[in-house]
């Protein structure tokens, strides 16, 4: 038996892997039945629980080869771009001599495209041009798929996104034979806001992909080891597995568990390598989950540094890191790059290039679609996490140039005093790192210039001050005046500093830490405002957070049992939790999957309740009653005839038998 452990460790499922792709019979169903309930289909869910794997391996698999034609759409540098790529990537020229007449003639026949009048841009022409040429030649349905759709917020701008929408938009509105396919990350969902006034259906069919259940996992694990014919110890060891992975909670992402038994799978070759036998020492060797993302991470790491030093001797032995670094935005997530865009301190792009190689070969990075980028979001949280403070401040300064400097040209508003202070305190290691590009620089020297402009006039008025106090001999005093500005000037820069590294901390949620670095600023500068409100924001969304976990963990409990008694407290729980603000994306998508499912049982409630009301007996009376009330409870929740008359009087009659 080879060594090369057979799972799929931080790679998604694909077509060829339907033999080895388990438990997740039940969501393929649903999602297959969503599909052709609607053109356009919403796949979302938290990182890891294997999203894309469920479309690329589960879905793609349950169609007849007939009935798919699949078209896969990363936003790379920018989504229409990608989605032009990608379809002119599938595009065939029509041959008219070797059957182009005769798919014409089919086209007629079939229902097929409706041409239409108008098309909002010439972009948008291209698009439908290139789409009704595939259809046309496969003559099957085309699906496009859009996958890590949260990329487009995370990385995109506003006019990329209306582009999107718009043509999105079109393409449903006129190709009947095309479906869309969006697959993103829980916790953006807030971000399609703009998106859903374009296209009001985008909520309509949806579906939640949840972590695995213990059951599925425990299926993924048995089926698996028997595919590999690896064999397990006892009949424990998938439960002790879950244990591991789930804190005990019972719900499992695919990411981690295909890490996990990957890293297992090389433990127990070590022991064994003629047999594999996954064993508890060998689980309890592999600790968490973090530390095996982890230790992967510092292990392809220094297995890196050997090969880059032999290579170039005069590499810093930071340079790995900082192009790693890259790859992930300041907000922890993955950012796709083109290897000759990417500039690293002093490194030649030969450099860097040899060194992406190696992290390529190393599983670290991935490349798709001419861009690389790291292999999966759960890495991406590893590199961030690593990042030092002064990492962490340069990249925010650096965030800061480029947003203003992207929107200078709508606002025309130009850096302020203390984003030029931080920039200068940071000068250096931005041109050290090539963080800015020549316009953004022109831009920082713009803002320096009219900076001084404002200064002038102040400056001129002091230094009238000056001759007038030397006239009168105060010469010392003004030394000391010179002094003490000096050690204000430094001491506002440290203050500005600790406040920037305090809000990169609340916007990574780490509200205990950015507690302590304001307390910090506090201390160079007592009784400032700024950073006394900064404290109290700081605690105030701590104790939220805390607020919003329990509430969320308790409607999520409720939302499992199936009940609509139980759903219905779900649903209260998630507004509240939802009127706290602390993660939108991932609440309302909680609301909005139970709004649909509530709206769904209220018919079905009404209906049992006719049934049970007609019986015309006691045991009718009163269970028709709870299904009433059980209505009239939802219809309030949702805001639905919140005074339907009809239930109203059921419940009256029903109580009225029942005395």
């Amino acid at each position: 038996m080879p060594l090369t452990s057979p799972f799929k460790f931080l790679d998604a499922y694909n077509k060829e892997d339907k033999d080895i792709f388990f438990g997740r019979d039940d969501e393929v169903e649903q999602l297959y039945e969503l599909v052709f309930e609607s053109n356009l289909t919403l796949v979302y869910g938290q990182s890891g629980t294997g999203k894309t794997s469920l479309v690329q391996c589960g879905l793609a698999n349950r169609f007849a080869v007939t009935d798919w034609f699949n078209v896969y759409i990363r936003r790379n540098e920018n989504i229409n771009q990608s989605l032009l790529r990608s379809l002119k990537r599938h595009e065939v020229k029509e041959n008219r001599d070797k059957g182009g007449f005769l798919r014409e003639r089919l086209m007629k026949k079939r229902e097929g495209v409706r041409r239409i009048e108008v098309v909002e841009s010439p972009e948008q022409r291209e698009f439908i041009r290139s789409l009704r040429s595939i259809y046309k030649h496969y003559l099957k349905p085309v699906f496009l798929i859009f996958d890590q759709f949260e990329e487009l917020f995370i990385l995109g701008n506003r006019a990329e996104q209306q582009a999107f929408y718009a043509t999105i938009a079109q393409i449903l509105d006129s190709e009947p034979y095309c479906r869309v396919i969006l697959i993103m990350r829980e916790e953006a969902i807030a971000q399609l806001y703009d998106f859903e006034k374009i296209v009001p259906p985008l909520f309509d069919k949806r579906l939640r992909v949840e972590r695995m259940s213990r059951t599925d996992t425990q299926e993924v694990i048995i089926k698996s080891c028997s595919k590999f014919e690896i064999a397990l110890e006892s009949g424990q060891i998938p439960g002790q597995i879950i244990d591991v992975l789930s804190a005990g909670q019972g719900r499992v992402e695919l990411t981690y568990l295909q890490v996990f038994l990957d890293r297992l799978y090389q433990e127990a070759a070590k022991d064994n390598p003629s047999n594999i036998v996954f064993t508890a020492d060998q689980i309890a060797r592999l600790g968490t989950i973090e530390n095996i993302l982890g230790d992967f991470l510092e292990k392809q790491i220094k297995d890196a540094q050997p090969k880059v030093r032999q290579r170039y001797p005069d590499v810093p032995r930071s340079s790995i890191r900082k192009v790693l670094s890259t790859f992930v935005t300041l907000e922890g997530t993955k950012r796709p790059q083109d290897i000759q865009e990417i500039r690293v301190g002093a490194l030649t792009p030969e450099q860097v290039t040899f060194i992406v190689k190696e992290l390529e070969n190393d599983r670290i990075l991935r490349f798709e679609n001419n861009l690389y980028e790291l292999s999966h979001d759960a890495l991406a949280q590893q590199v961030a996490n690593a990042r030092s403070a002064d990492e962490v401040a340069l990249l925010q300064i650096s965030k800061i140039v480029k947003d203003r400097y992207q929107v200078f040209d709508t606002t025309k508003t130009l850096l302020n005093a203390n984003e030029l202070q931080l920039t200068g305190a940071f000068r250096e290691n931005l041109i050290e790192e090539h963080a800015l590009s020549a316009g953004e620089w022109d831009f920082v020297r713009k803002s320096v210039q009219a900076n001084r402009r404002r200064r002038l006039s102040r400056v001129t008025a002091v230094l009238s001050i000056i001759a007038v106090l030397t006239a009168f001999a105060l010469y010392s005093k003004i030394q000391t005046t010179i002094i003490q500005e000096a050690k204000s000037q430094q001491e506002e820069m440290s203050f500005n500093l600790l406040m920037t590294y305090g809000n990169q901390y609340m916007y990574q949620d780490l509200y205990e830490k950015a507690q302590e670095v304001y307390n910090d600023a506090l201390r160079i500068k007592p009784h400032t405002q700024e950073a006394i409100d900064s404290i109290q924001s700081a605690r105030d969304k701590a104790k939220k957070r805390s607020e919003f976990d329990q509430l969320f963990e308790e409607g999520d409990m409720l939302t499992r049992t199936g009940s609509t008694g139980d759903q219905i407290k779900a649903l209260d729980l998630f507004r509240r939790a939802n009127r706290l603000g602390v993660n939108k994306g991932e609440v309302e998508g909680k609301i909005k999957e139970l709004e649909g499912s509530l709206s769904g049982a209220r018919a079905r409630l009404k209906n049992q309740g006719e049934v049970y009301f007609r019986a015309a007996n006691t045991r009718g009376y009163r269970l028709a009653l709870e299904r009433y009330e059980l209505v009239a409870e939802i219809e309030t929740l949702l805001k639905i005839n919140p005074k339907d008359k009809e239930v109203a009087q059921r419940i009256k009659e029903c109580k009225y038998k029942l005395e």
